[in-house]
């Protein structure tokens, strides 16, 4: 989806568990990593797949979504004052901040963490 800094055209995440799952986010990584290798900058798509539903399942844990839900209503200028706003453990907010900046679902802009989106939508898509 096109972005901007100032705020996304696109707040909604498509997250599709499907079986030809490598395949399909093969072909948008390649063309990414081409144009990264390049220098340039990537716009991320606004499309997660997953192979299987343990996947999709262990990068949405509780706590990766209340910090997602925390980081919508309110920014965070470091992982110590997310983890201090969870009441958590910094190390492991550190370590979710790192799975879910991985694929895009926490952005840091500037000195901030942020989560840019407000929803995500997720389908099961079974072979035929």
């Amino acid at each position: 989806g096109h972005r901007t800094m100032e705020g996304h055209a696109m707040t909604q995440l498509t997250v599709e568990v499907r079986k030809d799952a490598q395949e399909q986010a093969l072909a948008e990584f390649l063309d990414a990593w081409k144009q990264l290798e390049g220098g340039a900058t990537v716009a991320a798509s606004d499309r997660l797949y997953f192979r299987e539903w343990s996947t999709f399942a262990s990068l949405f844990t509780p706590r990766r979504v209340e910090l997602l839900e925390t980081l919508r209503q309110e920014p965070a200028d470091s992982i110590r004052a997310l983890a201090r706003r969870l009441g958590r453990d910094q190390k492991n907010v550190h370590a979710d901040v790192q799975a879910l900046m991985t694929v895009g679902l926490v952005e840091r802009r500037g000195d901030q963490l942020t989560a840019p989106y407000a929803e995500i939508g997720a389908a099961l898509k079974f072979a035929a």
